[in-house]
């Protein structure tokens, strides 16, 4: 399991509507319709990072990409 780079998002949070609202203590679902916006939020972020984390969040793109075109998916985070 890996945490979010969550000051990250925070510090810039006025671009990153959809994944300030992940909330890093309880569950937070995105539907297929919220992915594409996602893996977009994501893909910003992932170009700031370097290392495991950004590989990290290229596979986790890869799956919002693939969820968003496919009707009753969901991508879950796990909180604390």
């Amino acid at each position: 399991m890996v945490e979010l780079p969550f000051e990250v998002i925070w510090k810039r949070r006025q671009e990153f509507p959809l994944l300030r609202d992940i909330d890093r203590y309880t569950v937070t679902y995105f539907s297929y319709f919220q992915m594409r916006d996602l893996w977009m939020e994501l893909a910003e972020l992932a170009q700031s990072l370097e290392g495991d984390m950004r590989d990290t969040l290229e596979a986790l793109i890869e799956r919002a990409q693939t969820g968003s075109e496919e009707p009753h998916t969901y991508l879950v985070f796990l909180g604390d």
